[in-house]
């Protein structure tokens, strides 16, 4: 362990002299503005390459995941938490739901308004299932126009899906069975699962200094034109005057429906001749068993993109030293898998998993990899994850981690000691040396953070 304090991130429970990155509030209203370049923000060489040759599919070791690609992950993983912040923090929301009233009856008691935020939450990912499997529905047509001549599918900046589509969208790739049996089912043309995961697109569109996701005017329009559906989810719950009575009173129910022990939402009230947004509600009478499915899956991978920013790897000193050290530790963990077939399931570390659930975006990769590297397709999905926690999955693989490849599982990869050791493999120097650059790097990094943070950051 470094000698120094600067330490970031969740440490290990092992490593109880590391702070956590949250420990560190400074309040917005002290701090002052950080003048910064867009490479201290996020180093352009970080997000080199994005894009694939056709060959690199078939080799199991080119086909898994790149630096590149998990580094778009994490802005992708960030863009979710800025638009759940914004869900849960949202005063229009709250009024267009018809909540305000409800939260000035909880205004003593937190646990309650706790729950209403949540159901501001819910009602917003529900209503994100039911636009998923509207686009998915013309995902065939989409692509048709827009794929014509090519052997395999791809997305395009036209095509793109707002972000509420593409959290649902991810959470099935991450289930890799079903979204192949999705596939199959919904799209005959093309092995729709062999399709790249728009990673290079995907960058083009996060704003690396707030994480925000701006879709371009024409996705938007085309993403309308296809679905009926606005592409801002968020715009249109909130933009009251455009919902007429019956819509507001039915995303008042819906909203209510979503607290623990409410009664269920009553699709057979609506209007005959519904509103574009009443027709909405009513969709959800079709998909309610794909809500219910999905909306846990999403809940589950929260906690997933809790994890990651709590870690901050991508805004960290050395962000491309970290993610190669994971990209190696998840090949390993693949590698375990065949070395120890009857092992059972085996539990991820946080940087492991983030690898493999990027390498899952792009389906066919992820099948080449496993297949030749574990010795055979491993279904990870969240099903398996809680298996693998209640089955003691983590203390068998730290075990079989250590016994194969004489390292620990699960190191410390808090900034502070990610950056020594990234100072210690890059130069040939002392113990302080190192220590006195890394503590240098991990101070402006930490500074940079808190500025972003507060939204104090002045663009150099």
């Amino acid at each position: 362990m470094p000698r120094h304090g600067l330490h970031l991130a969740s440490p290990t429970e092992d490593d109880a002299g590391c702070t956590c990155f949250g420990a560190f509030p400074t309040p917005a209203s002290t701090l002052s503005s950080v003048r910064v370049t867009e490479d201290e923000i996020l180093p352009a060489s970080l997000f080199v390459p994005l894009g694939r040759p056709e060959s690199a599919a078939a080799d199991p070791e080119k086909a898994l995941p790149w630096v590149s690609e998990c580094a778009v992950h994490l802005q992708l993983l960030e863009a979710f938490s800025v638009m759940k912040a914004k869900c849960l923090k949202s005063k229009k929301l709250t009024r267009s739901l018809g909540l305000s009233k409800y939260f000035a009856l909880a205004l003593a008691n937190s646990e309650k308004r706790d729950q209403l935020s949540r159901a501001k939450w819910d009602t917003f990912v529900s209503l994100a299932v039911i636009r998923f499997k509207k686009w998915w529905d013309v995902l065939p047509e989409i692509l048709r126009e827009t794929n014509e001549g090519k052997s395999k599918p791809e997305m395009t900046l036209r095509t793109f899906p707002p972000l509420d589509v593409l959290m649902i969208w991810i959470t099935q790739l991450f289930s890799p069975d079903h979204y192949r049996n999705m596939c199959q089912d919904s799209i005959k043309e093309w092995d729709v699962s062999a399709m790249e995961f728009p990673w290079e697109l995907l960058h083009s569109i996060i704003d690396p200094y707030d994480s925000t996701y701006n879709l371009p005017k024409e996705a938007e329009r085309y993403f309308h034109e296809k679905t009926g559906l606005d592409a801002d989810l968020y715009a249109h719950l909130t933009d009251v005057s455009a919902h007429d009575r019956l819509s507001r009173m039915y995303l008042h129910r819906f909203a209510l429906s979503q607290l623990p022990g409410a009664k269920k939402f009553n699709t057979k009230e609506l209007d005959a001749r519904p509103s574009d947004f009443s027709q909405l509600m009513r969709d959800y009478a079709m998909w309610n068993f794909a809500i219910k499915t999905l909306k846990p899956v999403v809940q589950s991978q929260e906690n997933f993109w809790d994890k990651m920013n709590q870690a901050g790897w991508l805004r960290s000193p050395h962000p491309a030293f970290t993610l190669t050290r994971a990209i190696a530790r998840y090949r390993q963990f693949l590698q375990l898998r065949n070395l120890h077939p009857n092992s059972g399931e085996l539990l991820p570390t946080s940087a492991i998993e983030l690898a493999w659930r990027t390498h899952q975006c792009s389906p066919t990769r992820y099948a080449v990899s496993t297949t030749e590297i574990a010795g055979r397709f491993i279904n990870y999905d969240d099903g398996m994850a809680k298996y693998a926690a209640v089955t003691g999955g983590f203390a068998k693989a730290e075990k079989l981690y250590k016994q194969e490849f004489g390292q620990d599982y699960d190191p410390c990869m808090c900034w502070s000691c990610e950056a020594e050791l990234a100072e210690k493999q890059a130069v040939d120097s002392n113990d302080d040396e190192n220590m006195r650059r890394a503590e240098a790097k991990v101070g402006r990094a930490l500074e940079v953070e808190r500025a972003r943070k507060a939204g104090k950051i002045v663009r150099a």
